[in-house]
């Protein structure tokens, strides 16, 4: 059970706090899986990424860049997004848990059954 949360204000402190509390700590982004089963997790700290501004979806070049902290709502709605990942981010039954849910989220389950993984292999 999450006992306390942390909130960095920059990639480097989030990276600080990790090491400061190692196995005891765990990295938060929107929660969708962080006491659910069977993802629920057994660490006491959650550190949030919620300031990191990692939310960003941006075409560079011949590359789209989306950021871990990007829902999984925000992936349907934004107009560069492929239409193959937009159908695969659908799959998650609830927009309730799209809204909630993070890209780095729904990749670091590594559940089984989750149709949005393989829509990231080209």
């Amino acid at each position: 059970m999450i006992e306390q949360y942390l909130t960095p204000d920059t990639p480097a402190q989030a990276l600080e706090f990790k090491q400061l509390h190692g196995n005891d700590a765990i990295w938060f982004g929107g929660g969708s899986k962080i006491n659910a089963a069977p993802t629920k997790t057994d660490k006491t700290i959650a550190i949030s990424l919620g300031k990191l501004n990692l939310s960003q979806i941006e075409q560079q070049g011949d590359s789209l860049y989306i950021g871990a902290m990007c829902h999984i709502q925000q992936l349907i709605d934004h107009e560069l997004v492929p239409v193959a990942l937009k159908q695969s981010a659908a799959f998650i039954y609830s927009r309730h848990i799209r809204n909630q849910a993070t890209l780095g989220g729904e990749i670091a389950a590594r559940q089984p059954e989750a149709l949005l993984i393989p829509s990231y292999l080209r």
